[in-house]
């Protein structure tokens, strides 16, 4: 089921009264937290979003400079039109079933979706690729990781951080 916003902070607003994120406004570390997650911002949590193809932003062209029919002499702008939440799969997400379903494990995620997961910077993730630790796919120009690795790596990586805790 898909729900259409007219902002990213309407879906968090949504998701925030129906109960299925807490937002914290006294803390400065953290305003979002989301199952053991916690986000600095709304950006931040919209952008987990959209790493899990969660949401879509819809854009309209909006011309700004029409001096002529040359076309090199107009201009135009994006200006946000809507947002679509898919509220099916961020259910699924909250049960953790997303991870188990076949199309979800096997889906490739670019450099940037990487990162955000991680919450580390490009040079990391290349480090990380270096050191062989986890694995990826060299498709034409682009390195793409599948969502199982990623979420292997993570695993894997938690005695790690549970030990620096102690």
């Amino acid at each position: 089921m898909k729900i259409v916003f007219k902002s990213g902070e309407q879906v968090i607003d949504y998701l925030i009264t129906e109960g299925k994120i807490q937002w914290n406004n006294h803390s400065l570390l953290a305003k979002i937290k989301f199952k053991e997650m916690d986000f600095a911002n709304d950006q931040e949590f919209l952008s987990y979003l959209k790493s899990f193809d969660l949401i879509t932003y819809k854009y309209d062209f909006m011309p700004t400079k029409t001096v002529g029919w040359n076309r090199s002499e107009r201009t135009s702008e994006l200006k946000l039109h809507s947002v679509e939440f898919n509220m099916r799969n961020f259910e699924l997400l909250i049960s953790n079933d997303l991870i188990t379903n076949d199309v979800d494990q096997h889906r490739l995620l670019n450099i940037n979706q990487v990162c955000g997961i991680l919450n580390v910077t490009r040079p990391t993730v290349y480090k990380i690729f270096e050191e062989g630790d986890l694995k990826f796919y060299q498709i034409g120009d682009q390195r793409k990781v599948r969502f199982l690795d990623l979420m292997s790596y993570i695993e894997a990586q938690k005695p790690t951080i549970e030990k620096e805790g102690n």
